[in-house]
């Protein structure tokens, strides 16, 4: 039991009394356990977060205070996580914030303040034992019996796999005490393998983590793997529980463990050294090779059954709260076993009631996006600290305070107040001399830096920051081993490869992941610089060459990038034959990107035949087949797709699009409204979701989502373009003339054919100027003429012929409805269908 006293000053006559009656339980109070010199935020961090108990006295002082007010913050986020209970100690009557006020509490008697102190510290005391809140594992009994029968049954490797959110890791970090722990004097290290992109950086890690120096310099494959294998042999021989958290950064394309990863599992499946069995999180399946699959037990980690929702919400309502068991259960069924969103939700309920959610179905849908929303809507940031939190993020948590102050001057004296604001809305955390972003709020943020505006100002600014640190520094510095990842990291993202290469030529790992991060956020040209970069030193890095096929495709170079596919095919004794799939699916990209999606089916076919476990060619083969019109075929590739991983963005995202091309709309909002933002594409939910309003004809909802897209990504073309045909008519000629004007310099392929047709409906229907719509028109390919192009041709024409016919121009009406009967029977003879519904088929197929 740990007690964290939270408090006004004026009140710490009785609170002190308090302590003294609780100190051999551990309690913390800010006067004893902080120290002159000690930072006051990491202190009061460090006490709510060990705490099982966060216990407030409440009065007309505390409500005041900004620090109680602030704790009260930080331990509501434990308390949701179920880390800390509450108790309540209202000293004066003074009435409850809002969110606290279901909670129970108990007041306090005037009176002998010694007695006063030691009946409220009987009542702490008797909570020793007891539950502090729902524990995360209801319903993980099976899943806890599984990882022990793995174990009996002499496996020695377990890997969770499931949905973010799910619960992985503290299913891992449980199962490893329930099983271990009781052997005395072993104790538990979390690798987290999303800020360790590869070996060389790995072999640092455990060198802060053991204590052990390095073994060598650390440049080469064999010296990395040498350090790699010595700290695991003395991991094994110090009695150290380990678990390796969320690798999926260290699996390839096609979910098979890289090279890294592969020497990593052969030291623990192929040694004796390891008398326990280590674990590993990832959020995607793992396509093990066939020698590994007999000693290795992959579990996949689902969702809660309804009953077992309804438990969470239960156990976190606080015990004033009137329950209704009916309504709580219909709660319980629309959060699809999401244990997360069961305490968002009892915190909601307490909050407004059960009736304000289960007649606003929105509502609920609201609840679904994630901690990391609740977090950061609850805490209201300012401005400025929302700049400091994006700074943090592109730094990968990796400096200093007084390192910032020195970078961002404009930060001033103001950001240990900005800090705080972060730190006490429990965003960020201190750690190792550091502020670091909390792990469920992490790839928000990161997502959110990357795509900001002032993402080139924040880099090129750490850039000159870290290139005078790193001089100034010893090579075997604590400071420079701790800057190297970060200064390679930002060296690479702007497109300073020979420098990142030079400055640690082991940390290609670092270079190769930067170079993933810049393509997979759209940064193509920087992608491809730095693939260029890499093949200088090595013109055989497969990784480097499979990049720069991607970029080239994206770059409509596809003749370049087909015949860089089919050398990586084609000779197998220099590049091997493992990635066969990777280099079939990327062919079938290149076909795809060129309108040919018969010729693209077969490539993504092939991949499957060679991987039937690689699930983007699944996702690829759904959307060739919604292309081309067969919908049956379509829904089968996403099916075997989800047999791999039922929660892939890409996958939900585009199985909605099938919903909306069955006419199905609804079902696809309340399909996305399930999804979580957490660590996902927000823009990408919330562009399907708006294309899907559009559909149904709410144009406000649709306005709405596609805006929201936007904020998250400025990229997000295919928000803007819907965005743009929904404002045609209703906004100021001249904006849309300058932002089709503005998009048309930006985009390329398919995007720029959809700018075309809404540039031409623009023309024809709002601006008179019809024969030149059409003569746009003709120019799109017809590999690119969708149901978009047909609905605008449509409408065209039919306005010329009531034009013309008003006009008693008989010969060009009749021409222009010989067109129309053309265009029907097109229409009829590609779609199917022999009437377009303008309503819906005027908005881009995208």
């Amino acid at each position: 039991m740990r007690v964290f006293l939270s408090h006004s000053s004026i009140d710490k006559k009785l609170v002190k009394k308090v302590y003294y009656n609780l100190t051999g339980k551990v309690a913390w109070i800010d006067e004893i356990d902080i120290e002159n010199g000690d930072s006051i935020p990491e202190k009061i961090g460090e006490g709510i977060r060990s705490a099982t108990h966060f216990v407030l006295f409440w009065s007309t002082q505390a409500s005041r205070s900004r620090w109680v007010n602030a704790e009260i913050n930080t331990a509501y986020v434990q308390m949701i996580a179920s880390e800390c209970k509450f108790m309540i100690f209202n000293i004066d009557g003074t009435e409850l914030p809002t969110y606290l006020q279901s909670y129970k509490y108990e007041m306090v008697e005037k009176g002998d303040l010694d007695a006063v102190a030691k009946n409220i510290a009987d009542k702490i005391l008797a909570q020793e034992g007891a539950t502090t809140s729902l524990s995360q594992f209801v319903n993980r009994t099976m899943e806890l019996g599984e990882i022990e029968n793995a174990i009996r049954e002499k496996y020695r490797l377990i890997i969770l796999y499931g949905i973010l959110g799910i619960g992985k890791s503290s299913l891992a970090n449980r199962a490893i005490d329930w099983l271990y722990n009781q052997n005395k004097g072993m104790i538990k290290r979390v690798l987290d393998f999303r800020h360790i992109p590869g070996v060389p950086e790995l072999a640092i890690k455990l060198s802060e983590i053991t204590k052990q120096r390095l073994k060598n310099d650390n440049k080469t494959t064999a010296e990395q793997e040498t350090n790699i294998r010595y700290f695991f042999e003395y991991i094994s021989a110090s009695n150290i529980l380990i678990i390796l958290k969320d690798v999926k950064g260290w699996l390839e394309d096609d979910g098979k463990p890289n090279s890294g990863l592969m020497f990593l599992m052969r030291i623990i499946l192929e040694t004796d050294m390891f008398n326990y069995v280590p674990l590993i999180t990832s959020s995607r399946y793992i396509a093990l090779p066939i020698d590994f699959e007999s000693k290795t037990k992959q579990i996949k980690i689902k969702g809660m059954e309804t009953n077992h929702v309804n438990e969470i919400i239960k156990n976190n309502l606080p015990s004033r709260f009137e329950m209704d068991e009916k309504k709580s259960f219909a709660f319980a069924e629309r959060l699809y076993g999401y244990p997360l969103g069961a305490k968002l939700a009892a915190n909601r309920i307490m909050n407004h009631g059960y009736d304000y959610y289960l007649e606003q179905e929105q509502k609920i849908n609201d609840l679904r996006v994630s901690l990391a929303k609740e977090m950061i809507s609850y805490a209201d940031l300012s401005d400025e600290c929302l700049k400091y939190i994006k700074i943090v993020a592109i730094s990968k948590s990796s400096l200093r305070n007084e390192e910032y102050m020195k970078i961002f001057p404009e930060l001033g004296n103001s950001i240990s107040k900005i800090a705080d604001e972060a730190f006490f809305a429990g965003i960020l955390k201190f750690d190792d001399g550091c502020y670091k972003l909390e792990p469920v709020v992490e790839d928000y943020f990161y997502n959110l830096a990357f795509n900001t505006a002032e993402r080139k100002d924040f880099t090129e600014r750490l850039e000159k920051f870290l290139m005078e640190e790193i001089s100034a520094s010893k090579r075997e510095s604590n400071t420079y081993m701790r800057l190297i990842p970060l200064t390679v990291y930002i060296l690479t993202l702007n497109n300073k490869y020979a420098q990142a290469k030079e400055i640690r030529a082991e940390l290609v790992a670092t270079i190769s992941k930067t170079m993933w991060d810049l393509y997979n956020h759209r940064e193509y040209d920087d992608a491809y610089k730095t693939a260029d970069g890499l093949l200088e030193s090595d013109e055989n890095n497969k990784e480097a060459l499979y990049i720069k096929a991607l970029c080239l495709t994206r770059f409509d170079e596809y003749e370049k990038a087909i015949s860089i596919l089919e050398d990586l095919l084609n000779d197998k004794e220099k590049y091997g034959a493992k990635d066969e799939a990777k280099y079939y699916y990327a062919l079938g990209r290149v076909k795809k990107r060129q309108g040919r999606y018969e010729d693209a089916i077969e490539y993504f076919q092939l991949a499957t035949r060679k991987n039937n476990n690689y699930l983007s060619p699944y996702r690829e083969l759904g959307d060739c087949f919604i292309h081309v019109n067969k919908i049956k075929e379509a829904e089968n590739a996403i099916n075997q797709g989800k047999r791999i991983d039922s929660s892939n963005m890409f996958l939900i995202l585009l199985e909605a699009r099938l919903l909306q091309k069955m006419n199905n709309p609804e079902e696809a909002i309340t399909l996305l409204s399930r999804q979580s933002i957490l660590n996902q594409d927000p823009a990408q939910i919330f562009f399907r979701k708006g294309r899907a309003y559009d559909q149904i004809g709410d144009k406000s909802q649709a306005e709405d989502c596609y805006n929201k897209a936007l904020e998250y990504d400025s990229r997000s073309y295919d928000a803007a373009l819907c965005l743009l045909n929904l404002r045609l008519g209703d906004c100021d000629p001249e904006k849309i003339k300058n932002e089709i004007y503005k998009l048309k310099s930006i985009l390329k392929g398919k995007r720029l054919h959809i700018l075309t047709n809404i540039e031409a409906r623009f023309l024809g229907y709002y601006s008179e100027e019809n024969n030149e719509a059409l003569v746009l028109l003709d120019g799109v390919p017809a590999r690119f003429r969708d149901k978009q192009w047909y609905a605008v041709r449509m409408q065209i024409l039919e306005r010329l012929i009531s034009i013309n016919k008003t006009a008693g121009r008989d010969l060009l009406t009749r021409e222009y409805e010989n067109e129309l009967v053309n265009l029907k029977a097109e229409i009829s003879e590609k779609f199917g269908e022999k009437e377009i519904n303008f309503s819906v088929d005027l908005i881009p197929d995208a």
